[in-house]
């Protein structure tokens, strides 16, 4: 049997009413991160100065549901404590529950796939689709006792925690890896074991990718077209039949470096693809850069660059620049005993990511399971 949310929620609050010097820490829908589902930021403002969105009460244990762009699902259980008088962003849906409802029960439907398609079913607007709050507490939720709400939750809590512990300890590894460079070589930026040094562009070659029109993106084809996106969380892709330069395909192993919107560098694990113009692929560097090496000095180099944008985002890094950066060039063997630790570490965060896809599975079968 299944009830509407509303059934498990209290009334709507309403937008809040509060003196104009009053103080309200502000979170808006950029607040909540999408894939961890929590919020991570906020504003402080007096209330008269305030965006005119910073109208909604919120509390401990609110479950927060962005009505806009439903299919992202920004949702998150407010825990933050701050200072003064939290408010949220009108575009979302602030769902406190009954004191017979556990409000983690809540949280784990509304971000279930049952609970994000219905809500991209009934969203409006081709460019900026959003439901309304009714349609958000209209929802279909199965219909549980609080006994059985609180056995979903530990269970699911359960299964999180395993996949959480294991993200943390694949960041633990990389923060090894970095901390091991900078024993080995030194500050790169300093090159504070004074090492021999070169111009990129001199020992390197760096080699564009593709620009493509539209009418040459393929829904199917041949090649893949590999894309900044698909290194990380899009995995839409698009194809092609063209028959290019040998120069513009990776294969397996390439080192690749995105330069627009998302900076650093890759190493292709895949098929043979094209590589599109965001993209470089960086060729004829091995007679003095050991792969795993070079890997590692320019993730050091553009953290450095984005530090010296003072903040600001890095919209886009010129072929010049990458040409013209300078690296350090210690002596092979050295190179080779840090690509030695990385082959060890990379084996473990493999160990480490087959137990993190085991419980993700199980976890999407538990919500399949209690959810639909």
């Amino acid at each position: 049997m299944k009830i509407a949310l509303s059934d498990l929620c209290l009334p709507n609050a309403g937008q809040v009413k509060l003196e104009p010097d009053t103080l309200v820490d502000y979170f808006d829908i950029s607040s909540v991160d999408n894939i961890s589902k929590t919020v991570t930021d906020y504003e402080t403002y007096p209330f008269a100065e305030a965006p005119s969105r910073a109208r909604k009460a919120v509390r401990k244990n609110s479950i927060l549901v962005s009505t806009v762009r439903p299919n992202l699902n920004a949702v998150a259980l407010f825990q933050t404590e701050t200072d003064n008088i939290p408010v949220v962003s009108t575009g979302f849906c602030v769902l406190d529950c009954k004191e017979s409802v556990n409000p983690r029960f809540v949280f784990n439907f509304c971000r279930s796939k049952a609970f994000i398609e219905d809500m991209v079913s009934q969203a409006t607007g081709a460019s900026y689709p959003a439901v309304s709050d009714k349609i958000v507490r209209a929802a279909k939720i199965p219909q549980y006792s609080l006994e059985q709400q609180n056995e979903i939750t530990q269970t699911l809590d359960s299964v999180s925690s395993i996949i959480e512990a294991r993200k943390q300890q694949l960041q633990k590894l990389d923060e090894l890896v970095k901390a091991r460079f900078v024993e080995m070589f030194g500050n790169p930026e300093f090159n504070e074991k004074s090492w021999k040094t070169c111009r990129l562009g001199d020992e390197c070659r760096v080699i564009n990718g593709r620009a493509y029109k539209a009418e040459e993106l393929l829904d199917d084809g041949k090649y893949r077209v590999l894309r900044v996106g698909n290194f990380f969380t899009n995995d839409n892709w698009y194809f092609s039949d063209l028959e290019l330069d040998d120069d513009k395909y990776c294969d397996e192993g390439d080192l690749l470096f995105a330069w627009s919107a998302s900076f650093g560098p890759r190493i292709w694990h895949g098929e043979k693809v094209i590589y599109h113009y965001h993209i470089w692929k960086l060729a004829d560097y091995e007679h003095c850069l050991n792969k795993d090496f070079f890997v590692e000095l320019l993730n050091y180099n553009c953290e450095v660059m984005k530090q010296g944008t003072h903040g600001s985002t890095m919209l886009h890094f010129t072929k010049s620049q990458m040409e013209d950066q300078q690296l350090i060039l210690p002596p092979m063997e050295l190179q080779k005993q840090f690509a030695d630790l990385v082959g060890q570490t990379d084996r473990a965060k493999a160990a480490i990511r087959k137990t993190i896809d085991k419980a993700q599975f199980l976890f999407d079968s538990l919500m399949q399971k209690y959810f639909g």
